[in-house]
Order: structure tokens, then sequence, then C-alpha cells
């Protein structure tokens, strides 16, 4: 797994950064945010789109994966990728 085309968000918001996470000759998910957590910590986010229904607007996920241990490696290599610290509880993570 490798993490590619890491870019930095300045600014005040929750997300740091935006990035693709590559499996060599298999498969590449592009569009995934490094997000700021309420404890400092990082938290990886899938892509999404967002639609209006009944006018509201909603969002819903392009990939989705329900294996935590594989959003803590994805979530460790995009923080050691961005400069950050690495060390999360499975239990901050959002999904």
């Amino acid at each position: 797994m490798e993490i590619k085309n890491l870019r930095k968000i300045e600014g005040t918001g929750r997300t740091k950064a935006y990035f693709s996470v590559s499996w060599p000759g298999k498969f590449t998910i592009n569009d995934c945010s490094l997000v700021e957590g309420n404890d400092g910590g990082y938290f990886v986010g899938m892509p999404q789109k967002s639609y209006t229904k009944d006018g509201n607007k909603k969002y819903s996920y392009v990939v989705w994966i329900d294996d935590k241990s594989m959003l803590e490696k994805i979530r460790k290599a995009a923080t050691e990728a961005y400069g950050g610290e690495a060390e999360l509880e499975d239990d901050d993570i959002p999904f």
C-alpha cells in the first residue's frame, strides 16, 4: 500500500490533506481525506459525492471500507506521509 499525491490543506478547517491510496498493480482510491478529530488525532475520510434530496444537501460514500484494521493501516500511512503523529485508538475512528 502506498500513499500518493498527498496535498496539504492550509487554513483552520479540520481537513488537513487529500490523498490517494494505492495498492500497486491492483487498485487506487483517489480523493481520500485526512481529518483532524476532536481529540487532535487524525482519521481517514473516504471519497464522497453530494446530492440534493427534498431541498437538503446529502452525502453518499463512493468507497466504503468496513474493515477497521485496513482503515487503521491507511490512517497510519497517511498520517506519517502528512508528517504528524500516528497514534490514535480504534474507538476514535468514526466509522
